[in-house]
């Protein structure tokens, strides 16, 4: 696997946390809510219903990666 397809899969995420051993990465983001809520009032509550939508979709993932005592690489999503 080349350079260019190592980066492409990393992109999007963001390390919240990191020790020796491990890092919890996040992937996603939240949506701007004050911006949704005040189309919601220019748009007569009509955009509500979007803004509802999309906060149910557009969640923060976080994975947990670890590396044991071997080298071995594991992986665990909260």
């Amino acid at each position: 696997m080349d350079i260019n397809e190592r980066r492409n899969r990393l992109a999007g995420m963001r390390i919240e946390s990191q020790t020796d051993t491990s890092a919890v990465l996040v992937f996603g983001s939240t949506p701007n809510h004050v911006l949704h809520f005040l189309i919601g009032v220019f748009t007569l509550g009509l955009w509500w219903i979007v803004w509802l939508i999309i906060a149910l979709t557009n969640r923060e993932r976080r994975r947990m990666i670890t590396v044991d005592e071997d080298g071995h690489v594991g992986s665990q999503d909260y």
